[in-house]
């Protein structure tokens, strides 16, 4: 656990290096996604360290901020670069992650409501006909997790 936790002071300390470079060098959607991948990956240690926060740059942040934090990188994406089957799936990784917290917190309207959006993503991926096996297994992992909450 200690190793875990060492990890993660690691990271983030590094994150605000990273972030930066991204800012200040090479603004693509290949790099705003590792930015918006790490983010997620430092919430899921947390999580799973079972640690409530961590300071990145001087704040304290929480899982839930820093999946915020990616989802906001994602949509960033998409409104700069435009939309591609890459750039909604990570859309939809982000929502879901959203909404397993809320729904952790009991809030249902608001996990509904990200549940809602994954699915509507979801439905334009087959629309434009993007889907692919990681597009299925969303479809399953999804409708399995919102068949399990009724």
């Amino acid at each position: 656990m200690i190793d875990v936790l060492i990890a993660v002071h690691e990271f983030a300390f590094a994150l605000p290096l990273l972030t930066g470079l991204v800012r200040e060098l090479r603004r693509s959607p290949e790099s705003l996604r590792d930015v918006s991948v790490s983010l997620d990956r430092l919430a899921d240690v947390l999580l799973k360290a079972g640690q409530a926060d961590v300071e990145i740059d001087g704040a304290r942040k929480t899982p839930l901020d820093l999946y915020r934090e990616s989802l906001g990188l994602s949509q960033q994406i998409v409104s700069e670069f435009g939309r591609s089957p890459e750039s909604l799936h990570d859309l939809i990784v982000s929502f879901s992650r959203l909404a397993m917290m809320a729904f952790g917190q009991e809030d249902a309207e608001a996990g509904g409501a990200h549940l809602k959006r994954c699915f509507a993503i979801l439905e334009e991926i087959e629309a434009r006909g993007w889907q692919d096996a990681q597009t299925g297994q969303f479809r399953r992992a999804l409708e399995a997790f919102a068949g399990g909450l009724g």
